[in-house]
């Protein structure tokens, strides 16, 4: 009979492991740097990017050992703090600025839109009635006769 004989050798480290097909090294690596990446441009959108929301919040008033709550309809931004803690308040005092901004170019929007609908209600019974001219509400200022040229043209 043949003996055969088995020799058993170790690999140094940087043989073994391109030769170990089970490693997860590389993919573990991959996972890491996908969550470094995803983590960094997260975090740097997070540092840079303007930030233009309001937040609601309620504020309690303390009057004579009774506790009231002080809430806006809409909510919005503060534009002024009047008071300071410890300050005595009268009935009819501002206690708080609210910005108006967002309220005016809503009411501007709306106004316009108003205008145009009264304009071309207008226009729609000039000529339902025959009328070569269309005789415009006179409440239509002259704010708005410019929007309505463009707006008509």
């Amino acid at each position: 009979m043949t003996e055969i004989a088995a020799t058993y050798r170790s690999l140094s480290s940087a043989e073994g492991a391109d030769a170990n097909p089970d490693s997860i090294r590389g993919p573990v690596w991959v996972g890491v740097l996908i969550i470094v990446a995803f983590f960094g441009v997260f975090g740097g959108w997070a540092a840079i990017a303007p930030l233009n929301g309001a937040v609601l919040a309620d504020a309690i008033v303390k009057v004579e050992g009774n506790r009231k709550s002080v809430q806006h309809f809409d909510g919005g931004t503060v534009k002024e703090v009047r008071v300071k803690d410890g300050d005595i308040v009268k009935t009819g005092d501002v206690v708080v600025v609210l910005d108006d901004t967002r309220a005016r170019s809503e009411f501007n929007l709306y106004s316009q839109q108003y205008a145009l609908l009264r304009a071309t209600d207008a226009r729609i019974r000039a000529e339902l009635e025959g009328h070569e001219a269309v005789a415009f509400p006179k409440d239509i200022t002259a704010e708005h006769q410019a929007y309505l040229k463009d707006a008509m043209a």
